[in-house]
């Protein structure tokens, strides 16, 4: 979910040409793939939480993205993996998702996937936000009408004040926050940083960060059980070339909103693996933050366009 959602702050690496037709819709099929692998990591730790620490799980998920993309270097180049100019800025982005990770699977523990992702897509508003103030990136007031827009949508899927409204929702919120932080570093090492480097080395720091808690959440998981860990390795590391790959072909405004199909993926996974089915609140709220959602993606990207320098 928390790389999903990156998807709108990877876009700053897109190309600004208009790519053929054919090539948009495989940059387009590309992005859907990837939130379908991210919503299936969930997914599998979901199952797993159940059983092993989440400390545990958000460990054994970098490490295994490292392990990965070190296995890769001849497909992806050594230079672009290692090469960074701002590590500094890689350790801060490696403790968030570090935090994201921990937080995503504390929320999936106790609510449906479905749920988890309406509040989680508060990151893009709140980075929005927190853009504006730390990158000076100015909101125009279209933007900041959206990102109200956006709350307004969230609580509506929260509901404060009703029997559902409980504590494990706090999880949710705080993956939001911690994840928007993490997508305005993004953004920021954006600037100087390959995205393969931006991948190895959040994995490499948020690996370090939950290194930490080991010898007190230590697990010994069944042969079976560590087939499924590895396969959160694989599937986010498998969704995030697949993100890579969509937005060095495809426009901001046309592969971003993909992200919002992590809605249907959820609530499919969630009603055939887990039984779950969303509340109308929960719908009412994702339909809000959707459409708020793709109004400042798009909004963003012709923001972009008028100020970037004529030729």
């Amino acid at each position: 979910m928390a790389d999903a959602q990156d998807a709108a702050t990877s876009a700053q690496q897109a190309s600004d040409e208009t790519p053929p037709f054919r090539t948009i819709l495989i940059a387009s099929a590309a992005m859907i793939g990837a939130v379908l692998g991210f919503t299936m990591l969930d997914a599998v730790n979901k199952v797993l939480v159940k059983t092993y620490n989440p400390f545990f799980l958000s460990w054994a998920r970098s490490a295994g993205q490292v392990l990965i993309l070190l296995a890769l270097i001849p497909l992806l180049g050594a230079g672009k993996l290692f090469r960074t100019n701002r590590p500094l800025l890689q350790v801060a982005r490696g403790f968030c998702i570090a935090g994201v990770s921990l937080s995503v699977t504390l929320a999936v523990r106790h609510l449906p996937l479905v749920e988890t992702y309406v509040i989680g897509f508060l990151a893009p508003f709140l980075a929005t936000v927190i853009a504006s103030i730390v990158l000076a990136e100015r909101a125009t007031p279209f933007q900041w009408g959206v990102i109200t827009a956006g709350f307004v949508g969230v609580l509506i899927a929260l509901r404060p004040g009703t029997p559902e409204f409980s504590w494990p929702l706090i999880y949710p919120v705080a993956f939001a926050v911690i994840n928007s932080v993490y997508f305005v570093l993004t953004r920021l090492g954006a600037r100087t940083e390959t995205p393969e480097a931006q991948l190895f080395y959040v994995g490499v720091f948020a690996t370090a960060a939950l290194s930490v808690f080991m010898p007190f959440h230590w697990e010994a998981p069944t042969a079976a059980a560590w087939g499924l860990i590895s396969l959160t390795g694989l599937l986010g590391t498998t969704a995030h070339i697949l993100l890579i790959y969509a937005f060095s072909r495809g426009a901001t405004a046309v592969i971003s909103p993909m992200v919002y199909t992590q809605i249907i993926w959820s609530a499919i996974i969630g009603y055939v693996v887990f039984d779950d089915v969303p509340l109308w609140t929960t719908w009412i709220g994702a339909a809000v933050v959707v459409i708020a959602g793709i109004a400042l993606i798009r909004s963003q990207a012709q923001t972009s366009r008028r100020a970037r320098p004529a030729d």
